[in-house]
């Protein structure tokens, strides 16, 4: 009984050591170093950021009804689950501060001491940035803060937005925890403080005035008489200001796969991890280092957080915080920060890297050697490879990994640690899950199993359709530990407290549902103190409830957008509760064909991969529409969704149509109102009709001129277009033929009812003949029309084309306007992945106009909308106001696949030429600048001239200038010429530079074609 009692006492002692709060306080020393104050020895933590008290996370939890701490709680036990060591918070200071930067006490900093508290019980530290500056109006509510008054520009030169920030920033580090009773200027679970969230300057400011604004920042977070660290962001090349200042320290972020490519990247990228700002410099030698952002963005590998976190290792970064962790809730659908996604539950395998990482900050001291690679990385006891999609870590006590590996432990019976994803030669598991083992004691285990996801859509698109599934039942599992054997029992666990049996393993086999285990050897009973020992090793078990029982298949396939004819095309697709699966092409000329897929591997409990090929003979050039459906048990599936971002409405096989107007023998009747001089007359293209509106000026305000003609459709035989009576959203459009004159054209097309109201859509079209698919769905009420539903054909009167000037905001040009209509149908659609088979002494495209536009605009003066060009190409419009104020240029970045092209047409590019298509749209615009950057961030480019002709230019690459005046070190890493194989993106930038003489004016231009002919 005794021994009893000493043991469970032993084991409470035990658990109290080890849920030991975030108390222990830190300071910079006179080299830079990051300490702990109790022991002296360095900090090395690795967490995330994380936004539930704030902006966007906040509203979006808030619409749906959720609490807000229970979240937190939620989010912070998988932190502390996944061995991470703090998070940084950027507080978005205009939702807790007024116009003079008064703090104010509210909603936001009541969750944010909530977050505090519930970290510092988890063990985890806080780094708070007090100022982010954006996100006022557009991210949040309506807010009135300090930052609403002024830009970043004049928060961070004009001294007289100074002293509101100061006084923001000491009653911040001066705010008492309502819940711990700490102001956060003295909490140890705060770290340190982060002055300010990328600061951006006027050009032309000098590093000395920055160093006066940062002193400033520092002196007023002192003034609070806090004694924590004090650290500020020096991008931007603001390493020698804010070294000369007072901080203790400095930031910096990193994106080595770049921001919000609107898509999941392909392909390795761990060549993409070099180097960051804080690389070696003097002028900050002895400051601490801290990077307060880093991701591999738009991707679901598995490899790159470990090797990111020995490149700042390498680079004395001593805490770093990824960006950023999805709530749980939000997770599945991924809408709020869409080029970044972590979640446990939603991406098991990267929350695994990311535990791997947090021990090579663990382990990996401060200096240690990094050498960049394009595949695979060792550095013992890690290893991460992109061709394997892992990281991993093993030791003789640890073994984590997160994808499946075929690694020996070299010590499995002293092992203490098995966390992962997939199989390895200890744990085969049939589910997707992440999963963690930790040894409580001999032959005594906790198990925690989280739940089977699968993705059915691209993550990173930013739509609003669920990008993750979690799915239903009991995945079986073997163990092959030593110290469990081969027969064990298996608990439910839940609050420090083991239940009833569930399960025996036989052969070390079982089966149970997600959930909180503990697992004892031979069957026997737990004591007491190895329930507590259990307890302690792991936070409680969370996850989504359980997923209903699906019947109907999952279904997500991948496939090229182009490829070379004539070659085998593999198609891939990964299916859930499905048993076959087939993919259907179809040319623009109407054959068809059809591809079985087979399964690719051996599949996991009810999920698998899928493929095939499509012969290189049955591959001719053109364009091809690629469908997939899947079938098991319960249904099928297809895919591409109506909501698949990238997918293109076609029209369906067999054609299905119905004529929406008759084009008149005589010109109908112009109406006119407040327009310039307006005239509709019937012409003839060769064998097409169509009307023409010309507009002379397209006056001003609510100014508009046009015609009306006919509705002629029977509604009956629009029926397939109603449900209920209501319009169908999908499935249909409509289908339009049209041109407009030298600058193109602008019209808005509208179905008036009897009671005038109507449903429509406005039009660009370019200055050559196209056809424009609208689908349904993005048809927009007109006219008065409260909802879209309240819409019916059987209504409609007539339709009106009509072009005014609320088309053209930013104004338009002296020719007028005028455009050609010739076909106005509507036409049933199926959602298809397009594929372009490109001839062998074809070109290769670059430019995708969806992925130009889709493509989020960080700066927000660039205008940006989609046309067509004079031979009726798709194209992309980019504008701007003028650059004579404050941006003296613009820039849109965008990923391009030259990978593909080299491995099919098996070069580099040394012979290939660059085909580029495009016009001036402003009259003073005379040219912009084109980069081709490889995957190392090595750049090639030039200046394209332009005309108000649209133009096609062709340039060998050997003729690309080496763009050196972005960063001289390319040159190191460049090779004779822009090598095919690692372009990965394109950039255009216009501005004051190009211009000098016309700096005050519009600027704008078009693109319809930027390709590689690489065989020419």
């Amino acid at each position: 009984m005794m021994k009893r009692a000493r043991m469970v006492v032993m084991g409470l002692l035990l658990v109290q050591t080890l849920l030991a709060g975030a108390d222990r306080l830190a300071r910079v020393d006179a080299e830079g170093v990051l300490r702990w104050t109790d022991t002296g020895d360095e900090v090395a933590l690795l967490g995330v950021n994380y936004y539930t008290p704030f902006t966007i996370d906040h509203a979006a939890l808030k619409r749906l009804g959720l609490d807000h701490r229970q979240v937190m709680r939620d989010d912070v036990a998988h932190f502390r689950r996944l061995g991470l060591g703090c998070i940084r918070v950027h507080c978005f200071e205009r939702q807790f501060s007024d116009r003079e930067g008064n703090l104010l006490d509210n909603e936001h900093l009541a969750l944010l001491d909530e977050l505090i508290d519930v970290c510092r019980e988890q063990g985890l530290y806080t780094v708070l940035t007090p100022i982010a500056w954006w996100g006022g109006g557009v991210w949040t509510e309506r807010t009135q803060g300090f930052s609403d008054f002024h830009t970043m520009r004049e928060l961070t030169a004009d001294r007289a937005t100074w002293p509101a920030q100061a006084r923001f920033l000491k009653q911040f580090a001066e705010h008492v925890n309502r819940i711990t009773g700490r102001r956060y200027a003295d909490d140890p679970c705060v770290l340190a403080f982060e002055c300010i969230n990328e600061p951006l300057y006027p050009k032309g400011t000098p590093d000395s005035l920055v160093t006066d604004y940062i002193n400033t920042l520092a002196d007023a977070l002192r003034a609070s008489g806090t004694t924590k660290p004090i650290y500020y962001n020096s991008w931007q090349g603001r390493n020698a200001a804010a070294g000369a200042s007072r901080v203790d320290g400095v930031t910096c972020a990193i994106y080595p796969t770049g921001l919000v490519a609107g898509y999941e990247l392909e392909g390795p990228q761990l060549g993409r991890v070099r180097a960051t700002s804080l690389q070696p410099d003097a002028s900050i030698a002895r400051k601490s280092r801290m990077v307060y952002e880093f991701d591999a963005a738009d991707m679901n590998g598995s490899y790159m957080f470990p090797a990111m976190a020995l490149l700042f290792r390498s680079e004395g970064v001593q805490v770093a915080s990824q960006f950023q962790y999805d709530p749980m809730p939000l997770a599945d659908v991924n809408r709020n920060w869409q080029t970044h996604h972590l979640n446990l539950v939603y991406t098991p395998n990267k929350a695994i890297s990311l535990a791997i990482a947090a021990e090579v900050f663990a382990r990996v001291p401060r200096g240690a050697s990094f050498t960049p690679a394009d595949t695979e990385m060792r550095f013992p006891p890690f290893r991460v490879s992109a061709t394997e999609n892992l990281s991993e870590l093993v030791t003789e006590t640890r073994y984590l990994h997160s994808n499946a590996t075929r690694t020996p432990p070299p010590a499995p019976e002293r092992l203490e640690r098995v966390w992962g994803c997939g199989i390895s030669p200890l744990v085969t598991s049939c589910g997707s899950g992440a999963y963690f083992l930790d040894r409580a004691e001999s032959g005594v285990w906790r198990l925690q199993l989280y739940p089977d996801v699968f993705t059915v859509a691209d993550p990173f698109t930013g739509t609003s359709e669920p990008k993750v599934r979690v799915l239903p039942g009991r995945p079986v599992m073997t163990l092959r530990l030593p110290d469990l054997g081969t027969r064990f029992a298996v608990r439910a666990f839940a609050d420090g407290r083991v239940g009833e049996r569930l399960a025996t393993a036989r052969d070390g086999t079982f089966e149970v549902a997600p959930g909180d285990y503990l697992l004892t050897r031979d069957e026997a009973a737990p004591s007491a103190a190895s329930v507590s020992r259990a307890a302690v090793l792991a936070p409680r078990w969370i996850a989504p409830p359980p997923a209903p029982e699906i019947v109907e298949p999952l279904l997500r396939a991948t496939a090229r957008s182009q490829w070379r004819a004539g070659l085998p095309l593999e198609l891939h697709a990964e299916a859930a509760l499905a048993t076959q699966v087939t993919a259907r092409l179809v040319s623009t000329g109407g054959r068809c064909m059809e591809v079985a897929l087979a399964r690719a591997e051996q599949p996991t409990r009810t999920s698998g991969r899928f493929t095939g090929t499509v012969p290189g003979e049955a591959l001719t050039p053109g364009v091809w529409n690629l469908t997939f459906r899947a079938s098991g048990a319960g249904g099928v599936a297809e895919y591409p969704r109506a909501a698949t971002a990238g997918a293109k409405w076609s029209p369906a096989e067999p054609s299905r149509t119905a004529a929406l107007i008759q084009l008149p023998e005589a010109p109908p009747r112009a109406i006119v109102n407040g327009t310039g001089e307006t005239s509709v007359t019937c012409i003839q293209d060769g064998a097409r009709r169509a009307l023409r509106l010309s507009v002379a000026d397209v006056g001003t305000d609510r100014a508009a001129a046009g015609y009306v003609l006919p509705f002629v459709a029977d509604a009956a035989t629009l029926r397939p277009a109603e449900r209920n009576g209501a319009p169908d959203p999908l499935g249909w459009g409509l289908r339009v033929v049209a041109r407009g004159g030298a600058p193109g054209a602008r019209v808005e097309l509208g179905f008036r009812m009897k009671n005038s109201q109507g449903l429509g859509c406005n039009l660009r079209v370019g200055n050559g003949w196209s056809e424009t698919i609208v689908p349904a769905a993005e048809l927009i009420p007109l006219w008065g029309l409260p909802a879209r539903d309240a819409f019916r054909w059987s209504e409609v009167e007539r339709l009106s084309v009509l072009t005014g000037a609320w088309l053209f905001p930013e104004g338009t040009s002296t020719n007028g306007v005028s455009i050609d209509l010739a076909v106005l149908e509507w036409v049933a659609l199926t959602p298809a992945l397009r594929l372009d088979a490109v001839a062998g002494d074809g070109a290769w495209s670059l430019f995708d106009t969806t992925a130009w536009l889709r493509v989020p605009l960080w700066q927000a003066p660039l205008r940006r909308w989609g046309l067509s060009d004079d031979e009726g190409r798709p194209a992309v419009h980019l504008g701007a106001e003028r650059f004579d104020g404050e941006r003296d240029s613009l820039s849109l970045r965008v990923p391009c696949d030259g990978r593909t092209c080299a491995r099919l047409w098996q070069t580099e590019g040394a012979d290939a030429v660059l085909v580029v298509r495009a016009r001036a749209a402003q009259p003073r615009t005379t040219a912009f600048e084109l980069a081709l950057i490889e995957n190392d961030g090595v750049a090639w480019g030039t200046n394209i001239p332009l005309t108000a002709a649209w133009q096609t230019h062709r340039i060998p690459l050997r003729k690309l200038r080496l763009f050196t005046q972005w960063d001289r070190a390319m040159a190191d890493r460049a090779g004779p010429h822009l090598r095919l194989s690692r372009l990965a993106t394109i950039n255009v930038c216009f501005g004051k530079w190009l211009y000098p003489q016309a700096a005050d004016v519009p600027h704008a231009f078009e693109i319809s074609t930027i390709a590689v002919v690489p065989a020419p």
